[in-house]
């Protein structure tokens, strides 16, 4: 077996081992019930106050679904483009730059993508900051009262 198949089995149902071997971030226990939910069920909502860790835990659980699944797509949405830019792709970057998977995927100001791979959809976080798009998005994707 491969060392990336191999690598594969591990992290492919177990993204709080991923986060901590890969990411060197510790998760809160809130954050690994999270992550786990996000392993086995394509639909989780979180609801929590202010600086609790919301914006680690969608920067890591994004590089998670990048790395270890095959064409992944993932969609970052907030409220604000100031905070898509300056929150959570500031904490994605950040993330990568300290990480084991650096050297796998690529950052842009615009997208992360695997290396080696188009980059026409392929492996890509795109930025969406129309409110309404997202909201539209998130109805679609969440049951939402």
């Amino acid at each position: 077996m491969n060392p990336l198949t191999e690598l594969l089995d591990i992290y492919w149902d177990n993204p709080v081992a991923f986060t901590e071997d890969m990411l060197d971030f510790y998760c809160d226990s809130w954050q690994e019930k999270v992550l786990m939910d996000l392993a086995s069920s394509p639909k989780v909502s979180v609801r929590s106050g202010q600086g609790v860790g919301k914006t680690g835990l969608e920067s890591i659980a994004a590089l998670w679904y990048l790395a270890c699944r095959p064409f992944p797509k993932v969609i970052a949405t907030a409220p604000t483009k100031q905070q898509l830019h300056d929150v959570l792709w500031a904490e994605i970057s950040k993330w990568l730059a300290t990480s084991k998977i650096e050297r796998l995927l690529e950052w842009t100001k615009t997208r992360v993508y695997m290396k080696g791979m188009a980059k026409d959809g392929l492996s890509l976080l795109g930025l969406r900051h129309d409110l309404k798009t997202c909201k539209d998005f998130m109805k679609s994707i969440c049951y939402l009262s």
